[in-house]
């Protein structure tokens, strides 16, 4: 047994998974190897919007570096009873579950063992005297953290920070999206995932897994724009977003527009766009967006090209969502009467 334990102790894992709860919002650092030599991230982050849950998603490969160097002296194999010994040793009296932020969890792969830490927030420790006496657990709590100071030194990105074409660049990642949402749905990160704090509870539903919407949904944008369905089977060079029409927001007018669109093979300009179907106030946003699209040049592709356009309102014109953040009384007198935003 004891040797079974040193084993553990001194064993890089082979693969491991954090999330954590910081910022109103939480954040898993899912670390996979891609190799032998290189590692594959995945930085997902789910947070409060529009009423409901989004997901975003930001994938990487740290070549030459592999799992085990990523959880860099950690002790990320130590022994779930020693971590939870020293948590308890160093826990304030009046902190516990007070404290949301920075709660994490974690789950390594360590040979045979599958390990599960539950951190609570530092603010809730005395973390100084864990720093001193197991500085290599103390690691622990801040390896998310240097991972993502990784990624940004290494490629100059800032993670979840929106640029000018956030918009494009969430429509195309959104099979990625989608995915995550349904693995979180599916409970897959559910050994790790801090609970969902109370104020937000929908049903008194603690976990996540239980609480998240479908997939698409988790996957909008954060605003109402009509949505193209089949926009990856296109070949476009040049697009723009289909605003949603301030009457149809307002009379909660929601469907799927079709269109017809005719292309020049030569210029790849939109000829026209006809709208087959739909409600008559989304039909006419939707073809004027789309009649300003350009498709490669040249190009050779089907014509004319059939697309569905999604109108669905999702944030609303003045509600009160129940996710908006809460970490005081004070607060939570105050609360919004408009939509959260991200």
């Amino acid at each position: 047994m004891f040797g079974a334990t040193l084993l553990a102790q001194n064993r890089l894992p082979e693969s491991f998974y954090i999330a954590s709860f910081e910022n109103s919002a939480w954040t898993i650092v899912d670390v996979q190897p891609a190799s032998s030599r290189d590692s594959r991230v995945r930085f997902i982050r789910v947070y409060p919007a529009c009423g409901t849950y989004h997901v975003n998603e930001t994938d990487h490969v740290f070549e030459n570096i592999s799992v085990g160097q990523l959880a860099e002296n950690s002790g990320l194999c130590t022994t779930e009873k020693k971590v939870d010994l020293l948590v308890r040793s160093a826990m304030k009296k009046k902190a516990a579950d007070e404290i949301w932020q920075d709660k994490q969890g974690i789950v390594a792969q360590c040979g045979e063992q599958l390990l599960e830490y539950h951190l609570p927030s530092r603010a809730s420790l005395r973390f100084a005297s864990i720093e001193a006496g197991s500085p290599e657990i103390a690691q622990l709590w801040t390896l998310s953290e240097r991972i993502r100071e990784r990624y940004q030194k290494e490629t100059g990105h800032d993670l979840f920070v929106r640029d000018a074409n956030w918009k494009e660049t969430r429509l195309r990642n959104r099979p990625t999206v989608e995915e995550a949402a349904i693995e979180i749905r599916n409970g897959k990160y559910d050994l790790a995932l801090p609970d969902i704090p109370q104020e937000w509870r929908k049903d008194g539903e603690p976990r996540l897994s239980q609480t998240m919407p479908s997939p698409e949904e988790a996957a909008s944008l954060e605003q109402d724009l009509g949505v193209v369905q089949n926009i990856d089977e296109l070949e476009l060079e040049k697009t723009g977003d289909v605003p949603y029409p301030p009457m149809a927001r307002i009379a909660n007018i929601q469907g799927d527009v079709k269109v017809e669109v005719s292309i020049d093979p030569a210029t790849g300009a939109v000829k026209s766009a006809t709208a087959t179907s739909g409600h008559p106030l989304l039909r006419v946003s939707a073809t004027d967006a789309i009649e300003k699209w350009v498709f490669s040049h040249p190009y050779l592709g089907h014509n004319p090209v059939h697309v569905t356009v999604r109108f669905k309102t999702r944030c609303g014109v003045s509600i009160e969502t129940s996710y908006s953040q809460v970490s005081t009384k004070k607060q939570k007198k105050s609360r919004s009467k408009t939509p959260s935003k991200k």
